[in-house]
């Protein structure tokens, strides 16, 4: 098993998943282009950002680690006397839409523009804040970023904007992640969090795996009518 999925799992505990180790060669097999201290680099952003239980998506892998080539990219422009931002077309479309979504120094936050919209006054309320700037930031480049987009097809606030479903998964998972943090802080005696214990990966997936197989064996006399 490979450093990055030793690490995940010791982050993250054990992947929700009907077939673990499957699940794990889907992981590897999606960010195997990635050099291990870009992998690592990702990781540590995830570490310090990720909230909800379980492991962080693919997409999140991706786009940490995508962020950790840019971070080095232009720490390397750096040592060099720097690289004008317009000889770099993709960089110019990403600052495009920072400025448009997060605005001018003020953090990383948003623009005047997004600071009233109801979703983003109770993402920053609820917890999803960023995953609400992420996604608006997404959008807001793949506009600009579109050659054949239209004058009226640049980025609004309204049109950067995800869909009622995922706002929805985003509250729930909140809900989740405070929820957890109430219990942390109502038992901070209790083993899962005073008592580190070493962690038997293998064996830890073996477990899943038995309990997943038994379950389907359940579920299949049950649909057959079987017996013990």
């Amino acid at each position: 098993m490979s450093n990055f999925t030793q690490r995940l799992l010791i982050l993250f505990g054990p992947p929700n998943s009907s077939d673990d180790e499957q699940f794990i060669r889907e992981y590897q097999r999606l960010l195997k282009s990635y050099s291990d201290e870009i992998i690592n680099d990702a990781i540590d952003r995830l570490a310090r950002s990720h909230k909800y239980p379980g492991w962080p998506k693919i997409a999140d892998c991706v786009a940490a680690a995508e962020d950790a080539i840019e971070a080095r990219n232009w720490k390397e422009r750096a040592k060099n006397g720097g690289d004008p931002i317009k000889n770099d077309p993709v960089a110019a479309v990403r600052l495009m839409a920072r400025r448009f979504v997060n605005g001018s120094g003020n953090n990383w936050e948003w623009s005047p523009a997004f600071r009233d919209h109801p979703w983003v006054i109770l993402a920053e309320k609820e917890g999803w804040g960023r995953e609400l700037r992420a996604s608006c930031l997404y959008s807001a480049f793949k506009r600009y970023a579109d050659p054949y987009r239209k004058p009226n097809e640049l980025p609004t606030v309204e049109n950067v904007m995800p869909d009622g479903d995922t706002v929805a998964h985003w509250r729930k998972e909140a809900e989740r992640s405070r929820s957890a943090a109430e219990w942390r802080k109502a038992n901070p005696e209790h083993r899962a969090i005073k008592g580190a214990v070493a962690i038997d990966v293998e064996g830890l997936l073996r477990r899943n795996r038995e309990r997943f197989e038994a379950s389907q064996n359940e579920m299949s006399k049950r649909m057959t009518g079987e017996r013990d």
